[in-house]
């Protein structure tokens, strides 16, 4: 069943005739958390929604809960979560893809995590839409489509929009992975049109998206059967999307080497299911470093899969070369 499921998701890359270009024409926006925007057929009603505040608090019931202003809570455990896990669950990324083809338009939100050096990680299905969805959004099969990916970052006062930039995809049959770009220097630019008035909340927001850019979350890529671990991404619920984090167990390593061209030997396996949205969430240990990446459940919703963060990395550093080679040859030109 997953080497039928892997060789269709990867075969949708070729049958889709796509165009990718830079989201929101290249530029990067910054908005008021309070300003509220509806988005009709869009997983993506960000503008009332704040990501991170590092204010913990005990319910009524007595579970840990991190409060997200303006008053809404949301459970992360039955236990204390320590505030490493706070710290790195802040810097989610929200990934939006957005398809079009003449006035026709249909996007797609998922989840993503910063891994250092401008790079973000998320699930490469999230380019993959379902042929029902773009036929249901009156999309012709056989004409060229555009896909436009961009990134939302979120603090207690703002987001912060940016486009983003395919560098790097897994190419086998279960490497469900793909690497983003986020230009540095031009959320650096938007940070000093904003002048020497000193500090202020917009600021804030914009320094600690360049900051979770350059260093990443911290990853690790040792985990013990039955390690505590956290999973974390985000869903779309009455029309709001909604961060969450919850306490799991890693409980099998998924032998899939005998898969065909798989590209990847090992899955990791957790307790339960994740909401769509999930797919390219990371998966925390007790010290908040990334140790997989969620791309979906099991059929019967029993176990959560993950990809090990190990192999991101590979796919991340060999993107990283690309880069580097890219920019050499372009010096060379001129």
């Amino acid at each position: 069943m997953l080497k039928k499921i892997s060789v269709f998701v990867f075969a949708l890359l070729f049958i889709f005739n796509v165009n990718f270009l830079d989201a929101d024409g290249g530029q990067i926006v910054i908005a008021n958390a309070a300003n509220n925007q509806t988005v009709k057929n869009v997983l993506d009603p960000l503008r009332e929604f704040v990501i991170l505040s590092s204010e913990s608090q005990k319910s009524d019931n007595g579970k840990n809960v991190i409060r997200f202003p303006p008053g809404k809570n949301i459970v992360v455990s039955d236990n204390p979560v320590s505030k490493d896990i706070i710290e790195s669950f802040g810097k989610l990324i929200i990934i939006v893809v957005e398809f079009r083809q003449d006035n026709k338009a249909m996007s797609y939100a998922g989840s993503g995590f910063p891994i250092g050096k401008g790079l973000i990680s998320t699930a490469l299905h999230l380019i993959l839409p379902s042929e029902n969805d773009l036929i249901q959004a009156g999309f012709n099969m056989n004409s060229q489509m555009t896909i436009t990916i961009a990134g939302k970052f979120c603090t207690p006062t703002h987001t912060v929009a940016v486009p983003l930039e395919k560098v790097g995809q897994g190419s086998k049959a279960l490497e469900d992975i793909m690497i983003l770009k986020a230009d540095i220097s031009e959320v650096q630019k938007k940070f000093e049109e904003l002048g020497d008035n000193g500090p202020s909340a917009e600021k804030l927001s914009l320094l600690l998206f360049i900051q979770a850019l350059k260093e990443g979350i911290p990853v690790s890529d040792k985990i013990e059967l039955k390690e505590k671990s956290y999973v974390s991404g985000f869903f779309s619920l009455f029309g709001n999307i909604v961060p969450y984090i919850f306490e799991d167990q890693f409980t099998m390593e998924l032998f899939t080497g005998y898969i065909e061209d798989s590209g990847i030997d090992f899955m990791h396996c957790f307790r339960g299911g994740i909401e769509p949205g999930f797919s390219g969430g990371p998966v925390f240990n007790g010290e908040g470093k990334v140790t997989a990446m969620s791309i979906g459940s099991s059929l019967g919703r029993n176990f959560i899969v993950g990809i090990p963060i190990k192999e991101i990395m590979e796919i991340a550093e060999a993107a990283l070369e690309k880069d580097k080679k890219k920019e050499n040859d372009n010096k060379d030109k001129n």
